[in-house]
């Protein structure tokens, strides 16, 4: 009697997915769908190279791909047959992997055809990078399936990795099922009050009145904000920003965000949370982005980019709001000249395999047009403005020799790679043969090489550097004519933290000449009170890395105390100025 009871109690269990169509491609592409080409005259097709080491089958034996090795925007869509979708709730499903090759990314985009594939509207867009294969489904009610409906699977090349798509069903939905599908927070925050946002999707049958919306910090106080009223419909997103802030604190924290106490059966409560790693800095600075750009004297387009857009927009607009440097590539053919083998561990570090290619902090953004090229930078200088590092530095240079000091300040703790790259600000010697004369910004050198150096940093404690290196060997054309573009970087997932160069005439200050006696400032680095040490009266000016004037004291004498509490911590630089109108110019660093 117990054997038959159990068999009544499973039978009696709603079936979660009642499946309609399904294809995995084990048996070939299409399989059981067809092609449409929409531009171009590129086919789906099975595995093959160019995946960057995405598996390839995701399942099975088989998957669909879609590549070409350019950057025209082929397009072609994998259609599925008509199917009633006229009743009840359904789901479409599949499995999908994209890698990107240095910012380039195939798109994928999931239409719906209600009359039988006549005219067609976008569900949901795939643009950015799914590194891993990652399952995903679109609940269909909310674009109002008839009897006769198609799906189709819309690719468009943009010289990414191979687009790979498997496991495509579609499934009659019998079951409620809520899932939490995005925290929207930074990975690394500024200390303070932080919102806790994100999103969820009803992925179930029923309607969706209330809830509760929770979130902890490392395992700590549960937040907890309820909802009632609601009207989230099958299918429907709902976007939430929780009515407790966190009141971060410096450090490496979990968060954990959850939904719970529906009022529906949610049949699979795995998918109700989420937990994200968040730094969280004790201060910023203003961000400065970094350009690196893959060019080659040898390169056609290269010659029209360069000329036509870049060199102009970069001269007249973005000198001053961002570094670059340009790295010298040997392609096509035997390539500019002034290729170096560092140069190549720089194009292997993030996969480039075109020029010109333009990344805007790792981001690709080669536009040609001086127009997108300014609303690129604009947008990262709105919304990725913060730097986590005040960095410091100059060169100075003897015979062929470059000595660099760096001096940073961190706000974060963790292992970082900083970079130094000797560029020279204009060559022409590497003419070759696509027309172009003069060359900007060309790496030459990096320091000590192009693996950097990586420093375990904590936050509120500087660091400094010194590098040199011999440039007898290198490209450079004109020692006086060289900077440094120092910079950065996280090498696991390669995020430009902050960039600066060395040349002085990024700091508004000028040089005039310097004083011939002792000055100095103690203590420093420094919490706010210091003496200044010189043999007579002495005006005093401190500026931030931006150039801004943050503190005027005129005939300060010697051992004269100055309160310096109201200056955050970073790395200033502190201008002192004599009656004669000789002055110096000195670090102070503030933690």
């Amino acid at each position: 009697m117990r054997h038959l009871f159990t068999f009544i109690l499973i039978c009696a269990l709603p079936m979660v997915n009642a499946q309609i169509f399904s294809e995995n491609f084990d048996s070939g592409v299409p399989g059981s769908m067809t092609q449409t080409t929409i531009n171009g005259n590129l086919n789906w097709a099975g595995c093959g190279a160019n995946t960057n080491g995405a598996p390839c089958p995701i399942a099975g034996s088989g998957s669909a791909t879609f590549f070409a090795s350019n950057y025209t925007a082929y397009s072609t869509a994998l259609n599925t047959p008509t199917i009633d979708l006229s009743s009840g709730v359904h789901k479409v499903k599949f499995t999908l992997a994209k890698r990107s090759w240095a910012g380039d990314i195939n798109e994928l985009h999931v239409d719906i055809s209600t009359d039988g594939g006549e005219n067609w509207s976008v569900m949901e867009s795939y643009l950015d990078e799914v590194y891993d294969p990652t399952d995903y489904s679109i609940t269909l009610s909310p674009f109002n399936p008839t009897a006769t409906t198609q799906i189709r699977f819309r690719a468009v090349n943009h010289y990414g990795y191979r687009l790979i798509l498997d496991n495509v069903e579609i499934n009659e939905v019998t079951t409620d099922d809520i899932q939490l599908t995005g925290i929207d927070i930074p990975s690394i925050i500024p200390q303070g009050n932080t919102e806790v946002k994100g999103s969820f999707k009803n992925e179930g049958f029923n309607i969706l009145t209330s809830f509760d919306l929770n979130w902890q910090v490392d395992g700590g106080e549960v937040h907890t904000q309820t909802y009632s009223g609601q009207n989230i419909a099958p299918g429907q997103v709902f976007n939430f920003t929780h009515s407790e802030a966190w009141v971060s604190t410096v450090g490496l924290h979990d968060l954990k965000v959850w939904v719970s106490n529906t009022d529906v059966t949610d049949a699979d409560t795995s998918n109700d949370e989420m937990t994200v790693s968040v730094s969280v800095a004790s201060g910023s600075v203003h961000k400065v982005p970094l350009y690196e750009k893959f060019s080659s004297s040898t390169c056609p387009p290269c010659y029209s980019f360069n000329t036509n857009y870049f060199n102009p927009f970069f001269d007249s607009y973005a000198h001053d709001k961002a570094t670059f440097i340009s790295y010298q590539v040997n392609w096509p053919g035997a390539g500019d000249p002034y290729y170096t083998a560092e140069v190549g561990a720089r194009v292997n570090y993030y996969g480039v395999g075109a020029a010109p290619t333009l990344m805007l902090n790792t981001v690709e953004g080669t536009y040609t047009s001086q127009t997108l090229l300014q609303d690129a930078l604009d947008t990262t200088l709105a919304e990725d403005n913060l730097g986590f590092f005040a960095i410091d530095s100059d060169h100075t240079i003897d015979g062929n020799n470059i000595t660099v000091n760096i001096d940073i300040m961190p706000y974060l703790s963790g292992d970082f790679v900083v970079r130094a790259m000797v560029i020279e600000k204009v060559t022409t010697e590497n003419v070759a043969t696509n027309g172009e004369t003069e060359f900007h910004h060309v790496f030459m050198k990096a320091l000590p090489n192009a693996n950097g150096t990586t420093l375990t940093f904590e936050h509120d404690v500087p660091q400094s550097l010194e590098l040199t290196a011999d440039l007898s060997s290198t490209n450079v054309e004109e020692m006086d004519d060289l900077a440094v573009v120092v910079f950065v970087q996280n090498n696991v997932n390669k995020q430009i933290l902050q960039s600066a160069y060395t040349e002085s005439s990024n700091i508004v200050l000028g040089t005039n000449e310097v004083m011939s006696h002792n000055i100095s400032i103690v203590p420093n680095p420094t919490t706010g009170i210091v003496r200044l040490m010189a043999k007579e009266n002495v005006d005093v000016q401190i500026y931030d890395l931006t150039g801004k004037n943050v503190f005027n004291q005129n005939q300060v004498s010697s051992n004269t105390t100055l309160d310096l509490t109201g200056l955050g911590k970073g790395i200033y630089l502190v201008k002192i100025k004599d009656e004669k109108g000789s002055q110096t110019i000195k670090k102070l660093i503030m933690k």
